[in-house]
């Protein structure tokens, strides 16, 4: 098997240097460009930890050299992969993109939850959402998978089988869902420092967070959902609770269930 030139995009953050670690023990992949500004001209091998030769390049010269790969990864923050997406499918390369950037058909939900006015709306309505479990045929086909958030995946995992068989009802669905701090990227600010989260549990973003509408298009159902911080490194734990469909069982009154999904994100 030959292998495929890939470039991947904001290589020196947490999902970034897991992704270096995924391409370098893939025998169809080949690692051709890792951008990192803040660690231009590092040994990636180095950094790594792994086999992989080369140095990290200014994203500036990784979008010219990426023109000659067959994929293109970022994992960078959404306004950057808002910028970068169109001049790489421009370019001909094939994107997966880690960041919510094109997760949203709905262009107008993107100034209130992600801070910017999306400007690519046919990008938006080619992009596939990759949630591989309901989207395989699809994904293989596309030339821009907008990879799910974290949160996301949990909890459409844990309930979209559960509304696909009509097993729960549509609406009062609720989730509490846990994360460690990695989540948070790996900028240093004084919420993450391990003083303020060690031994903690706290709740943030509630009913506000950035995966909500994505949870809600993906399950074409309305979710409370609140975030809370966990003092680990990497995981989820999302509880989901909703009400029995009024067929799923023969008592009067309603009845409900909870469901619940452990994911190991890739941070």
């Amino acid at each position: 098997m030959q292998a495929r030139p890939v470039a991947i995009f904001g290589a020196s953050g947490y999902s970034g240097v897991e992704l270096t670690k995924i391409v370098a023990g893939h025998p169809g992949l080949a690692l051709a460009v890792a951008t990192s500004d803040r660690w231009v001209g590092d040994d990636l091998g180095a950094r790594t930890q792994t086999a992989v030769t080369g140095r990290y390049v200014a994203v500036e010269d990784g979008v010219a050299q990426a023109a000659q790969c067959a994929l293109a990864l970022l994992a960078t923050p959404a306004e950057v992969s808002h910028a970068l997406v169109p001049r790489l499918i421009a370019a001909g390369v094939r994107v997966i993109d880690l960041s919510g950037a094109f997760r949203l058909r709905d262009a107008g939900r993107y100034p209130g939850h992600y801070g910017f006015t999306h400007a690519h709306a046919p990008l938006l309505a080619e992009a596939v959402y990759g949630l591989t479990e309901r989207a395989r045929p699809a994904i293989a086909r596309a030339r821009l998978v907008a990879n799910p958030g974290c949160y996301a995946t949990a909890i459409q995992l844990a309930l979209a089988p559960l509304l696909d068989a009509g097993v729960i009802a549509r609406d009062r669905l609720i989730v509490d869902a846990a994360s460690g701090v990695t989540g948070a990227g790996r900028k240093a600010t004084e919420a993450m420092s391990f003083a303020e989260v060690d031994g903690d549990l706290r709740a943030y973003r509630a009913l506000r967070h950035q995966h909500t509408p994505e949870i809600e298009q993906g399950l074409a159902a309305a979710v409370a959902f609140v975030p809370h911080l966990l003092p680990i490194r990497r995981g989820i734990l999302a509880t989901c609770h909703a009400e029995l469909a009024p067929h799923a069982t023969a008592a009067a009154s309603p009845c409900s269930i909870s469901g619940v999904c452990w994911w190991r994100s890739a941070r």
